[in-house]
């Protein structure tokens, strides 16, 4: 915990400028390198219903045999609810009790549905009712004189981040040990006790976020990067700031991040000034909660297009390559889903060679020629935008397309439908490569070579439902209000459930049930440890060789 008596005014860290090449610091670590780790896993977004499911897909992939060579986990908004505090969470909490265990699905009972330790990571889910959060929010505003635009982060950090010891406010993070000593021969003010670290043995961690500029009708969105170390994004979006500030160009530690007045101190270091608190002018570090805030603040790219961005994170930004040559500028950071939904990007920049993208859609597959604003031809939209296959009418998300399509997208919603079709788990494998100009400026695999990416798409798995005793799948036909199942898997991401107050059900914005957050979290465990599911991983893992080059055919 910091100790405001001596806390600093101005912080310095390191910039790591994508001029003239990108540069992802975590791989000096052998434990982050793509080309020793071969795998990273992307957590979309939908809130609630995206972190049970990631959690339950956690806790499968820390029990398979590919646990050792996952590198990074790349997550997005309601993912970014699950990724932060698995990345953080004090040790003091084992795995078990912040993933819950397995129990096989022809053994659960209602009993075991009800059950959720206070320590479980999805735990707060089941508090977050209305007046909760309204109270939370209140407290925050009038007492702690949070800011408006820090009241959803600092939400989020009350609810999940606290319980679990990493909730500090004045507290900075980093990635070890080793980036942590090197941030405090440059800050000597500080000590050990002011920053949280990676928890060991854990995989890299990325949340995704949106930057926003200019607001209005001509709202133009842009990918950002928060990661564990740095934050930043290495495209070169060009001067478009409203003094023609440049956007993009690499990245900075985490403790420069939200700073002010930047200035070089060496080759590879800046200093800036810590972002004071209007109300109070207390310095306002960037938090844990800050990244996981943005990273899912859904309605706010939406805002931004009224006009209305005070009400979701906003931060000061400067890119890393024009430090101390360009102003500074408080720009809207909204949810990552806004852009891009899967969390796949980074990992392609990080030119990972397996990635197992975790659609965690509240979308069941349709048929295969049903095409409307959320689906292409059956499929989740933020699925087929990757492969330039926009729905009809697109909306405000510009063209993302970063897979050479081919025909692939439509092998893909096929396969995944016929599967449906045919009670088999819905995974489906394949090799594509990398689209050339791409809106995210993600380069080509070394000598134009594929990545294979392993989709797994949450609707109903067949084999995980026909193992569940009858009062399990009974339950999953309730329609009670304040436990509605009917929509299982693809529960809702806002208004689930309700409260019955003064004799009228009132929609809850985010609250879950224990129930529904085991069900998702068990049959996401068996999507990834399933016979069939495992299986496929294993010939998945056999097909590429130790450079990490797909060496047979990949679809499944």
């Amino acid at each position: 915990m910091a100790n405001s008596a001596n806390f600093p005014s101005s912080v310095t860290g390191n910039v790591y400028p994508s001029i003239p090449n990108t540069q992802f610091p975590e791989q000096v670590f052998p434990e982050f390198d793509p080309s020793k780790k071969l795998v990273g896993v992307a957590l979309s977004g939908g809130g609630p219903r995206a972190m049970s499911c990631a959690m339950g897909q956690m806790r499968g992939l820390l029990d398979s045999f590919i646990a050792d060579a996952i590198g990074a986990i790349s997550c997005v908004s309601g993912g970014s609810w699950f990724g932060t505090p698995f990345s953080f969470a004090s040790a003091t909490f084992s795995d078990a009790k912040l993933l819950g265990t397995q129990i096989p699905p022809a053994q659960l009972t209602i009993q075991d549905l009800q059950n959720l330790d206070v320590s479980n990571i999805c735990f707060p889910l089941t508090a977050m009712e209305n007046i909760a959060i309204g109270t939370v929010l209140a407290y925050q505003h009038e007492w702690n004189d949070v800011p408006w635009n820090k009241l959803w982060s600092r939400m989020l950090n009350t609810f999940f981040l606290d319980p679990l010891l990493v909730g500090d406010d004045q507290t900075f993070f980093t990635l070890n040990t080793k980036t942590l000593n090197n941030l405090l021969v440059k800050n000597p003010s500080l000590t050990h006790s002011n920053f949280y670290l990676l928890r060991a043995n854990r995989p890299f961690y990325i949340a995704g976020g949106t930057q926003n500029y200019p607001t209005g009708i001509d709202l133009v969105m842009r990918h950002m990067e928060y990661t564990a170390m740095y934050a930043g994004t290495p495209q070169q979006c060009g001067a478009v700031g409203p003094d023609g500030e440049h956007y993009g160009y690499g990245y900075i530690d985490n403790i420069l991040f939200d700073t002010m007045h930047p200035k070089m101190i060496g080759a590879n270091s800046a200093t800036g000034y810590l972002n004071p608190n209007p109300y109070d002018q207390k310095q306002m570090p960037f938090l844990l909660c800050d990244q996981m805030g943005s990273s899912s603040s859904a309605p706010g790219s939406y805002l931004d297009y009224f006009k209305q961005q005070d009400w979701f994170p906003r931060f000061n930004y400067w890119s890393p390559a024009y430090t101390g040559k360009e102003s500074t500028e408080f720009y809207s950071f909204t949810d990552g889903g806004d852009l891009e939904n899967t969390g796949i990007i980074p990992l392609l920049r990080r030119q990972f060679k397996l990635i197992i993208a975790c659609i965690n859609t509240s979308l069941p597959l349709k048929h295969i020629n049903y095409t409307d604003d959320n689906y292409v031809n059956g499929i989740d939209a933020q699925i087929s935008r990757l492969f330039g296959r926009q729905p009809n009418p697109p909306g405000i998300i510009p063209d993302i397309q970063v897979f050479n399509d081919n025909g692939k997208f439509d092998a893909l919603a096929n396969a995944l439908i016929t599967k449906k079709r045919n009670g088999q788990p819905l995974l489906y494998s394949d090799t594509y490569t990398i689209y050339p100009n791409n809106y995210f400026g993600v380069p080509a695999y070394p000598n134009g070579e594929d990545v294979v990416v392993l989709w797994i798409y949450n609707d109903m798995n067949k084999e995980w439902y026909n193992q569940l005793p009858l009062p399990i799948k009974s339950l999953l036909t309730s329609t009670s209000p304040n436990n509605y199942m009917a929509n299982f898997p693809n529960l809702d991401t806002v208004f689930q459930n309700s409260t019955k107050i003064l004799g009228e059900w009132v929609p809850e914005v985010l609250l879950y049930t224990p129930e529904q957050i085991n069900l998702l979290a068990n049959m996401q465990y068996y999507n990834i440890m399933g016979n069939t599911s495992i299986n496929l991983l294993t010939d998945l893992m056999k097909s590429i060789d130790l450079t990490g080059t797909p060496t047979q055919s990949t679809n499944h």
